[in-house]
Order: C-alpha cells, then sequence, then structure tokens
C-alpha cells in the first residue's frame, strides 16, 4: 500500500523509467514465497511500463570481496552455519560463505507482469542482466523443507537463542 500510495501521489514517477528498466532489489528475501512473488510482479505493474524487477529469494551478501553484485547465503545444516559462523569473524569476506542462489524476476511487457526464476546463480547482478528467465509456477505456496538449526543469533548482537 505504501508504494501506491507513493505513486498515486507522485505520478511523474513512472515515467522516469525508461521503456526495458530493470530494478534489481538489493536485499534479504524479499522474493521468497507466495507473497515474494505477488510484490515482485506489483512493483513491476506498478512502476514500469515494460522491463524486469529482480528480488531474491535467499539472503543476500555483498561486501568488498564480491565486486559483482549481491551473493546468497541460507541455512542449510548445523554444520555450514557453524563453519560460516567460525570462518566469517575472523576473514569477514562475504564471498567465503556465498552460495548459489535463484532469483525471482517479474517481466513486465504489454498487461500485467508475469513471473520467473533464474536459478543457481553467484550473484544478482549491478548491471544489466540479460540471464535466461525460467517460468515459474507460484500459484501454491513454496514450502522450505529445512531443519530447524541448533541456535539462533539475533542480528546486530552476540546474542543467541537455543532452538532444541
Amino acid at each position: 500500500p505504501e508504494w501506491t500510495a507513493a505513486v498515486s501521489a507522485n505520478a511523474e514517477i513512472k515515467s522516469a523509467f525508461a521503456l526495458n528498466a530493470q530494478i534489481h532489489m538489493l536485499s534479504c528475501i524479499v522474493g521468497l514465497g507466495t507473497l515474494g512473488d505477488t510484490y515482485t510482479k506489483g512493483i513491476a505493474d506498478l512502476l514500469l511500463t515494460k522491463g524486469k524487477v529482480q528480488t531474491s529469494i535467499k539472503f543476500g551478501l555483498g561486501d568488498w570481496s564480491m565486486p559483482e553484485g549481491m551473493g546468497f547465503w541460507g541455512y542449510e545444516s548445523d554444520e555450514q552455519l557453524d563453519t560460516d559462523n567460525e570462518r566469517y569473524p575472523s576473514h569477514k569476506r562475504d564471498s567465503e560463505i556465498m552460495q548459489k542462489g535463484d532469483i525471482r524476476v517479474a517481466v513486465k511487457d504489454t498487461g500485467a507482469s508475469r513471473s520467473g526464476l533464474i536459478t543457481g546463480v553467484d550473484f544478482m547482478l549491478l548491471t544489466k542482466d540479460n540471464r535466461a528467465v525460467k517460468a515459474a509456477r507460484t500459484t501454491a505456496t513454496m514450502k522450505l523443507n529445512l531443519p530447524m538449526p541448533k541456535t539462533i543469533r539475533i542480528p546486530g548482537t552476540n546474542t543467541f537463542i537455543n532452538t532444541k
């Protein structure tokens, strides 16, 4: 609703985007699940006449060790989390803990946008992205089948909460 209100109050925003514009949202898990799909397509429909909006399905990584763009990270196992938590504080290089990720893409041509994915990539690029977008089925809720981690760190603190 906030985006809709902002565009309604400032109709010239839509005309500021060139035809075939690309919006790359460098933010964590914005494109995850059916809500992420709805959001990504909604932004494309709201802001673009023709073009693409990209959002990440995983957590995003991006520091000086990753000049190509935003990388990806997600919980896979306690062992992987322990390894990442040991390595990262001493090296402080996002590229050392990055994983392959998927990018949700809303493609806007004529009419309503349609959703697709760029899958199994290292980065959400900072430059124009012409990688192939595969059609995505988004009618069902995306269900993640991941194990529960043994602890979770409260972001921005050194406090851990036991989950098991």
